[in-house]
């Protein structure tokens, strides 16, 4: 970040704008189901739309959880410096974080969805998975992991790169 400093642009105004305001931004609009649903005043009644997104929040949290669960052991072991990680959740999807993650944003959304006006707010969740798939997540870490792994390409041809599904090679 203290690269992109132009001369005579003080370091603070810099990060305020890169970074806090842009983050700022999108949990804003990626909580504005909720938001909405918390303005308008949700049904007393837990419908089928509250229903399905607290599974899918749940199936969300379970991927998530598990995947950095898995994740952290995988690195922990020295033995596997410089190898991918293929087995577990990973042998589903290359990213089940980013899955589990995008699932529990997606579910807010539908659970906000049995207050009125909160479908308004779908701008949130879709802005969001378009920036873990395309931007931030997955797109940025497949690159540089295809250039640090030798047998990443491999499991980028066999594995899901997001949602869960059998390998290609079965």
């Amino acid at each position: 970040l203290r690269s992109w400093v132009k001369p005579g642009w003080p370091f603070y105004w810099l990060s305020l704008r890169q970074v806090f305001l842009l983050q700022g931004v999108v949990i804003w609009l990626l909580t504005l189901p909720q938001q909405i649903a918390m303005v308008t005043g949700a049904a007393a009644d837990i419908g089928a739309l509250a229903i399905v997104g607290t599974a899918l929040w749940c199936l969300g949290f379970y991927f998530e959880s598990v995947g950095d669960y898995q994740l952290s052991h995988f690195k922990a072991d020295p033995s596997r410096r410089g190898q991918v990680l293929n087995t577990g959740l990973w042998r589903y999807t290359r990213h089940p974080n980013y899955f589990g993650e995008l699932c529990q944003w997606w579910g807010l959304f539908f659970i906000a969805l049995e207050a009125p006006w909160a479908w308004c707010g779908i701008i949130g969740p879709a802005l969001y998975s378009w920036l873990v798939i395309n931007v931030t997540g997955q797109a940025t870490l497949d690159k540089k992991l295809s250039r640090e792994k030798p047998g990443y390409a491999e499991y980028v041809r066999s594995t899901s790169g997001l949602i869960p599904r059998r390998p290609r090679s079965e």
